[in-house]
């Protein structure tokens, strides 16, 4: 009975013994870390080229530019030191290495390169402060995200940069950081630049000087031999700051035909001296004596320091003085119907001297209802003569003239012009009547 016992207390022991082998094997087999790591990444997150790599615009203009670019997750480091067969992390694979990482993206350096310098500006600093502004808020979509998995992980991000005229004119750098949100050994953060210029507005004198013709006045009438008096003004629009000012006046005296054409430029009276500064007023005056018969344009001239030209115009006529003489001239005469009138005047200058002969003389007159008839120059009563004095000038015209009904008479007297164009000088009149001829 004892032997017995003892056996079976063998076996049971032995039982035992394979049974706790077995779940210590079983244990140290869980309990063992793998022979190799899982492959995690190496090095820096990376970011592609922005789609907008620069971006410049004038002071003062509107505008703005849509940008993206994308962040990828680092590249993995697949060795024989790490277990390719196990998830892949960021980092290099010790620890408790992530499978998604957290990026952020953010302004960073912003440095002020104008004329080839390069100067970190201060987070307060008025125009990192107005740069940072002109992004919006939030400055970047998305701003914050996670990459997985590692190796391929990749985020599109767009930002939208608007013209402010916050920012002085230069040049600028503009760091865009992507950085991760945990050490697991990516890698330091990684920053695109974004280039930035902003220029001064083109101040640019655009537009002709005023000239404002003040005399003569469009149709004035200048008597033949008598001065015209020309005045007028120029200025130069101040256009902001951008105006050059006057740098000089001009005047041209053409007939309307182009038979005469002078330049009195040189007879110009200008006040202030020359040149002078946009918005100044500048005064020009002279008289030249019209020694002419005819239709005229005076043409007013200004030029500024950016070589525009503005110019004015005014029509004026020149006319002999025309001036009956008796009978016609007699107060309040009057003549017979059926008698035969003389009609005789002359022609002078300015101051009354006679002039030389127009053979081009021509009369027309009218009765209370129109013209009733045209004369010329020639021999006979019907026609019209003219007298001379020592020196060649005439002295009168004369035509003569049959009154055929009582009333109104009109005679207006036409010569050629210096281009060759009948011209009327001025008019006079007398009276027909059906009592018998003298002073009403």
């Amino acid at each position: 009975m004892k032997t017995r016992l003892s056996c079976i207390g063998h076996r049971g022991t032995a039982s035992f013994v394979v049974a706790f082998l077995t779940i210590w094997m079983v244990y140290e087999a869980a309990a063992l870390p793998p022979d190799k790591p899982p492959c995690g990444t190496n090095g820096a997150l990376q970011v592609s080229a922005l789609s907008q790599s620069s971006h410049s615009y004038v002071q003062g203009s509107a505008g703005s530019l849509n940008v993206s670019f994308s962040v990828t997750s680092p590249p993995l480091n697949i060795t024989g030191a790490c277990d390719a067969a196990l998830p892949k992390v960021f980092g290099n694979g010790n620890g408790a290495n992530p499978t998604q990482l957290p990026v952020s993206v953010s302004i960073g350096n912003v440095t002020d390169v104008t004329g080839g310098g390069s100067t970190v500006l201060t987070l307060l600093d008025p125009t990192r402060v107005a740069i940072v502004a002109a992004f919006g808020a939030p400055a970047f979509t998305p701003a914050a995200f996670n990459l997985a998995p590692p190796g391929t992980g990749n985020q599109a991000v767009a930002f939208v940069f608007t013209n402010s005229n916050a920012i002085p004119p230069g040049d600028y750098d503009i760091e865009i950081d992507s950085k991760p949100e945990t050490g697991v050994g990516v890698g330091a953060p990684t920053a695109a630049v974004f280039s930035l210029s902003v220029t001064e507005p083109v101040v640019e004198d655009t537009l002709d000087p005023n000239v404002t013709i003040v005399s003569p006045t469009t149709a004035a009438e200048v008597c033949l031999g008598g001065n015209l008096s020309v005045d007028f003004t120029a200025i130069d629009p101040p256009e902001g700051g951008a105006g050059t000012g006057i740098t000089a006046v001009a005047a041209f005296i053409d007939s309307v035909g182009a038979g005469v054409s002078d330049d009195v430029s040189g007879m110009l009276d200008v006040s202030p001296t020359l040149p002078v500064a946009a918005d100044v007023l500048v005064t020009v005056t002279t008289d030249v004596t019209m020694a002419d018969i005819g239709s005229f344009i005076l043409t007013a001239t200004a030029d500024d320091d950016a070589g525009h030209t503005g110019e004015s115009t005014a029509n004026f006529g020149v006319t002999a003085d025309v001036s009956p003489l008796p009978p016609i001239s007699v107060s309040g005469r009057q003549f017979k119907v059926g008698s035969t009138v003389p009609i005789k005047w002359k022609l002078t200058d300015c101051d009354g001297v006679l002039l030389p002969p127009f053979a081009s003389v021509v009369i027309e007159i009218h009765d209370g209802y129109g013209l009733l008839e045209t004369r010329y120059a020639g021999e006979g009563s019907d026609n019209i003569r003219w007298e001379v004095d020592e020196f060649g000038n005439a002295t009168q015209y004369i035509t003569n003239f049959p009154v055929p009904d009582a009333g109104p008479y009109t005679v207006k007297v036409f010569v050629d012009d210096v281009d060759g164009s009948s011209a009327e000088q001025g008019s006079f009149g007398f009276m027909g009547s059906a009592n018998k001829g003298g002073k009403s």
